[in-house]
């Protein structure tokens, strides 16, 4: 299983049932249908709140060079979920993230991978990829162990940010937020989040390890 799929429990995110609460409503400006489930019956909890990966990108390089662009190579500093975690980011860390198109999301993928090699060399922080994704429960999970069967999980995002010279295959694109790239994170579920450090201080945090 790919490592950027390889998604686990995390913490208070076991919420099965909550799927019908949320509903699937779109909200202004979204790119997409805001994080429906694997069947479209409803929308994950914690949706569109803080992005899954804040990142400075020094350089974005594409592969193949020329033609439809199939994976993208992004150079800089990164903040990263912490795996098995409940809104938690590991400490912010130089390196490479290399990703693969994920061709059931391509328009929204695309339009990240624009934005985010935009980004590239401006020095500004950017937010992309939600933290909360969903997926059928499965054997090993602790509902599936209790008894429940065909329904989803919520798990936060796992993703491995590489040490420069380190070879690495490309993992799928994550989940693209329904924000798209977050460059404005004065929203509400930045400023008082749910879970783990507000935005401002993964911020602050990244941009002293880009100093460094």
């Amino acid at each position: 299983m790919p490592r950027i799929t390889a998604l686990r429990a995390c913490g208070a995110a076991t919420a099965i049932g909550l799927m019908s609460l949320f509903g699937s409503q779109s909200i202004v400006d979204a790119q997409r249908d805001p994080c429906t489930d694997f069947s479209g019956r409803g929308r994950i909890p914690y949706c569109g709140g803080k992005p899954g990966i804040y990142a400075i990108i020094d350089a974005v390089s594409f592969e193949p060079g020329q033609g439809l662009r199939e994976r993208i190579r992004l150079t800089g500093t990164f903040a990263v979920p912490v795996p098995v975690s409940s809104g938690l980011h590991m400490p912010a860390q130089r390196g490479y993230l290399y990703f693969s198109l994920t061709p059931e999301r391509e328009a929204a993928t695309r339009k990240d991978w624009s934005d985010l090699a935009a980004a590239a060399g401006s020095g500004r922080v950017v937010g992309f990829a939600e933290y909360w994704v969903s997926r059928p429960m499965e054997p090993g999970d602790r509902p599936y162990e209790a008894g429940a069967r065909g329904g989803t999980m919520n798990t936060c995002l796992v993703a491995h940010v590489h040490k420069i010279g380190d070879q690495a295959g490309p993992d799928p694109y994550p989940l693209p937020h329904e924000l798209g790239v977050i460059t404005n994170f004065d929203r509400p579920n930045d400023l008082t989040p749910r879970f783990g450090k507000p935005s401002a201080a993964i911020i602050a945090e990244l941009q002293e390890a880009a100093r460094r």
